[in-house]
């Protein structure tokens, strides 16, 4: 079974990513992880595109846009959970972050190719 850039987004952000993990990481994970982060958002923003794409429906691409929109603000969150975790050093704070805008790239993506079905509220 395929995994989506979603599914592999979401496996990076609660598995890998958690704050014991991070603060044993070595430089080089760090920068691997966050070389990660950024193809994942670019292969997801073309995910998006194709299926978009393919859908037969503007129910099918509401429902694709909703679905995206709720779980990258759910990995928003939980990243910014992960970067005021007590043990979280100033450098690791601000790798969160540089994560966190990858997924905030994501959103402002689908506020600006799909802005119809965007949810703002």
């Amino acid at each position: 079974m395929k995994k989506y850039s979603i599914e592999s987004f979401e496996q990076l952000v609660h598995t890998i990513l958690r704050p014991n993990a991070v603060m044993q990481a070595t430089p080089e994970q760090i920068t691997d992880w966050l070389a990660t982060s950024i193809k994942l958002k670019e292969s997801l923003s073309r995910q998006l595109l194709l299926d978009s794409l393919y859908s037969k429906t503007e129910e099918e691409n509401e429902i694709l846009v909703e679905r995206h929109q709720i779980i990258v603000a759910t990995l928003l969150n939980q990243l910014f959970n992960h970067q005021h975790h007590e043990s979280i050093t100033r450098e690791h704070r601000h790798f969160y972050q540089k994560v966190a805008a990858q997924l905030e790239d994501i959103i402002a993506f689908l506020k600006n190719n799909f802005a119809r079905f965007f949810n703002t509220d």
